[in-house]
This record gives C-alpha cells, sequence and structure tokens, in this order.
C-alpha cells in the first residue's frame, strides 16, 4: 500500500468534521491534508465550477487558491457554529466574487494556454472538467517524460514569467508548446471519452 493510500485509509473514518480537525492542527500533518484534499477536491470544484463562467484553466487555478485559502482558514473553522461544508462553501464563494471583482485585470497579466486555444471554443459546450482531463491525458503521454512538468504548467495557466523562472525556457519555447498542445487538442474527437 502506497504512503498516500495508507494516509487516506487511516482518515476515512473520520467524520469530514474530524478529518477538519486534523488538518487545522499544527504542526500541519501532511496525511490529514491529503485525506481532506482527496475528499474535497470534487466539492470545491463544484463550487469554482458552477459560480464562475470562464476558461477550464481559471476553474482549475481557481481551485489551488480554494485549497491555499482553506489551509489558512480552518484553523478557525468551529463545528459547533456551521457545517464543514457551509464553512467551506463561504470560502470559496468569497474567493470567486473577489476574482470576479479583480479577475479581468489579473486575466489580462498571464498568459494562460486557454487565451491562445481557440479549440477549446469548439467544445465549450461540453463539461469543461472532460476537456481539461482528455488535455492532461495528452500530456501525460509525451515521450520525453522530462518536459510533462513544464507542459503540465503550461495548461495550467501559468504565466510567462513563472514558466521561465521554473523551467529555463524562453517565451518562444512556450508558444511552441502551446502551438503544440493546441494541435494535439484539434486532433481529440467532438465526443471526448472520460480518461
Amino acid at each position: 500500500m502506497s504512503h498516500a493510500a495508507e494516509g487516506e485509509s487511516r482518515f476515512a473514518a473520520l467524520s469530514d468534521e474530524d478529518l477538519a480537525g486534523c488538518c487545522a492542527k499544527r504542526p500541519v500533518d501532511e496525511e490529514a491534508w491529503l485525506a481532506f484534499y482527496v475528499r474535497f477536491h470534487g466539492y470545491v470544484r463544484y463550487l469554482v465550477w458552477s459560480r464562475l463562467s470562464g476558461s477550464v484553466g481559471e476553474v482549475e487555478d481557481l481551485v489551488q487558491q480554494a485549497f491555499l485559502k482553506i489551509f489558512t482558514a480552518l484553523p478557525k473553522f468551529q463545528k459547533r457554529k456551521a457545517k464543514l461544508r457551509t464553512f467551506l462553501s463561504t470560502v470559496v464563494v468569497n474567493l470567486v466574487i473577489d476574482f470576479l471583482r479583480h479577475g479581468a485585470r489579473l486575466r489580462e497579466q498571464t498568459y494562460s494556454l486557454e487565451d491562445d486555444l481557440g479549440v477549446l471554443q469548439l467544445h465549450a459546450r461540453q463539461d469543461p472538467g472532460i476537456l481539461h482531463q482528455a488535455a492532461e491525458h495528452v500530456v501525460n503521454r509525451v515521450a520525453n517524460t522530462s518536459r510533462i512538468p513544464f507542459l503540465r504548467d503550461v495548461l495550467r495557466g501559468e504565466t510567462a514569467e513563472e514558466l521561465c523562472r521554473r523551467h529555463a525556457v524562453s517565451v518562444h519555447d512556450i508558444r511552441t508548446a502551446k502551438r503544440w498542445l493546441r494541435a494535439r487538442l484539434a486532433e481529440l474527437p467532438d465526443k471526448l471519452p472520460n480518461y
């Protein structure tokens, strides 16, 4: 059994509130946080997606930001005042509201893959999560495995500055990667399978 699976099974019997209590303790219990993330990722993603009519990249970025906010706010959670899902909903909705108020300025400053991918508009009627899974599937099958972390960061919409710093690449390399991803996504069938 893997270390992550052990951590998840160790916390599987705990209620949501008790798991949150384990995560609120300091020093941080990484296994508790992994179990928390696995348990609530779908819920947090749904909260973001249902309130944001934005791009797949924005949804995924906000999900990650939401977990950072939850990490910071969780020690303030009091189960006698509210249910955990209500508390999470409040944190996530406030984050989305802030993003919608100030997000236009942030979106102008980022080089998001989706900003460049007109092909994503072809699939706008589909569940964006399916398209994102398909894109991740394409990236995970790259023969040169050393490129996968870079392509994942491009897919997540990291800024050009961050990509250049983290992966020691040029803006030209980023544009080339985006063109390659665009071509691979354009090859996907209209009805994308669940990967």
